[in-house]
């Protein structure tokens, strides 16, 4: 039984890798890109961002993460729509945590998102794997 299921395990295995590597930066410092498609996406869902406040980056064996934290101002559904989008390319941020905050004077929420990227070395293969 276990024989039957191999191909089907390789296969999540390869869509496990491609999906991190969509999460993966190569470049050395993703930072810039990353407030850029911030700023893009904001403005293509109809939020208004209030501020980007990138952090600094934390380090980790073989991979680097690049913590951004922004806060937008709108209404539920648009807010939703971003936190959406965000982890879809081609934007593929990490959403790591939101807090929600009404504004009743605006009749409106603030949102405080935080997301990463991560840069890792290249994976290197195992002596199991074949070259």
């Amino acid at each position: 039984m276990m024989y039957r299921s191999l191909p089907r395990t390789e296969d999540e295995i390869l869509e496990l890798r491609s999906q991190i590597a969509a999460l993966s930066r190569t470049q050395a410092n993703p930072t810039p890109d990353v407030v850029r498609e911030i700023e893009r996406l904001t403005s293509d869902v109809g939020v208004q961002l209030t501020s980007v406040r990138p952090a600094e980056p934390e380090y980790a064996d073989d991979c680097t993460r690049f913590p951004t934290t922004f806060e937008v101002q709108s209404s539920f559904s648009e807010i939703t729509r971003l936190l959406y989008d965000l982890e879809r390319p081609p934007y593929n941020l990490w959403v790591e945590g939101a807090e929600l905050n009404a504004d009743r004077e605006a009749g409106l929420l603030r949102a405080a998102v935080t997301v990463s990227v991560y840069s890792c070395k290249p994976e290197t293969k195992g002596d199991h794997e074949e070259g």
